[in-house]
């Protein structure tokens, strides 16, 4: 009987031992797997750029506002495009074109502001072209003139705008 039992236990052991093993490596192996750090997203960069009084300047904060609105019946959608560098209140540009809308002078109320000094499209004096307008990307090309209430204007060339949204 003694031989018995212990006969048993060794032969417990014997298959408990493996699975233990089995378990512990398993356990180990997810754990280090586990910790490995998830690779990032490619970063969707946006960015505004223009040159201002020979300066290039490259706004990379943007954000896209859709506004949405019914005009005789039909649905369309605004998008308020904000940019900034690094988020600055001090300088940043805003401007608004319809979502899908292609080809020249697609955009209005083109507004760059400076150390605080809001500059604003007159009329036409902001001209732009949008080349890519749908599936949440923007891209195209402005320049022009924008004046500030003290009649003082800026001449914006080289404009361009590469937006994800």
């Amino acid at each position: 009987m003694i031989i018995n039992t212990l006969t048993l236990l060794i032969m417990k052991k014997i298959y408990v031992l493996p699975l233990i093993a089995i378990l512990a490596f398993t356990l180990n192996f997810c754990s280090k797997h586990s910790d490995d750090p998830t690779p990032a997203p490619p970063a969707i960069t946006s960015s505004v750029s223009m040159k201002v009084g020979g300066e290039i300047k490259t706004f990379n904060t943007v954000t896209v506002k859709e506004q949405p609105y019914t005009a005789n019946g039909e649905n369309f959608v605004d998008l308020e495009i904000t940019a900034s560098q690094n988020g600055s209140t001090t300088e940043f540009i805003i401007f608004y074109i319809g979502k899908g809308n292609l080809g020249q002078n697609v955009s209005w109320d083109f507004n760059y502001t400076l150390n605080e000094v809001p500059y604003a499209q007159i009329g036409t004096s902001v001209g732009s072209e949008a080349t890519i307008n749908s599936n949440n990307k923007l891209k195209g090309s402005f320049s022009g003139t924008v004046t500030a209430s003290d009649d003082k204007t800026l001449e914006l060339t080289q404009g361009s705008f590469d937006i994800t949204y």
